[in-house]
């Protein structure tokens, strides 16, 4: 299954617009919908560095992706990214007919501060007692922004790929004031009930892997479908980097498979 159209759409947000990538396999019928958000620590990133994965997922799970092209810091700090990505999910719900969409099979997905959106999205949406999100998959998460003294933190953050100065210099130009880390981490939330189901992936060399595996237990424990696997031997965002990585290929068939699961259980 191949990409038939890759096309830009510029959207509403508060205070302008932003870009939005769509990836349409060729389809008859209508199309389920993952939308996806970029990493790159709120400061870095673009549609660019994850549109070979988006078409892979979109070819692989034959679904459209829409992948978000939110502003980023520091000439927009927290919160614009998050409302970005409620802005884009909040559009793509009400005007997805209009491109052969069926968004009532709806899944949000991302890597490292993609997935933080991700699952703040997840979290806010529950407040609206919105229905339509089926899953969420969180690729090497960043979800908690306030505390870096966790037990990967120890082991991994003085590495070359993501350390742990990397991540506070993320921190410095995504915030004004380090007191809003708290309500921007989707981990120190109080309550993480009635959440739509999680597939999380992680690297075992990960400064935000003990992150992951904290998150991944709160989930479970509040009685929410999850599903995590940590890869080893691979660094943070591996999944995006095949040709660097052979994990990555097992990894994104994972996705996959989780997402044709997904959507098949929300058309039933």
């Amino acid at each position: 299954m191949e990409v038939a159209r890759i096309s830009d759409h510029w959207i509403p947000a508060k205070g302008g617009k932003i870009r939005l990538r769509m990836y349409l396999p060729e389809s008859l019928a209508p199309l389920p919908l993952l939308a996806y958000f970029h990493g790159g620590g709120f400061v870095l990133g673009s549609l660019e560095e994850t549109n070979a994965f988006c078409t892979r997922l979109a070819a692989g799970a034959h679904c459209a992706v829409a992948s978000v092209d939110y502003r980023l810091a520091p000439e927009h700090r927290w919160p614009t990214a998050e409302q970005d990505a409620l802005a884009a999910v909040t559009w793509l719900a009400e005007n997805a007919p209009h491109y052969g969409i069926d968004a009532s099979r709806f899944v949000i997905a991302g890597n490292s501060a993609g997935a933080n959106l991700a699952a703040h999205v997840a979290l806010r949406l529950r407040e609206r007692a919105w229905s339509r999100l089926g899953g969420q998959v969180l690729i090497c998460p960043w979800l908690d922004l306030m505390h870096t003294n966790t037990e990967s933190f120890h082991w991994f953050g003085q590495g070359d790929w993501l350390s742990a100065t990397t991540v506070n210099w993320f921190r410095f130009h995504y915030f004004g004031d380090f007191d809003d880390c708290t309500r921007a981490s989707p981990l120190l939330e109080e309550d993480p009930h009635v959440l739509p189901p999680a597939l999380i992936v992680a690297a075992e060399f990960d400064v935000l892997r003990s992150q992951a595996e904290s998150f991944a237990d709160r989930l479970s424990a509040s009685g929410n479908d999850m599903d995590m696997e940590i890869f080893p031997g691979v660094l943070h965002d591996f999944v995006l980097l095949p040709g660097q990585f052979a994990r990555a290929v097992p990894a994104t068939v994972k996705i996959i498979e989780n997402l044709r699961k997904t959507f098949a259980r929300r058309s039933v």
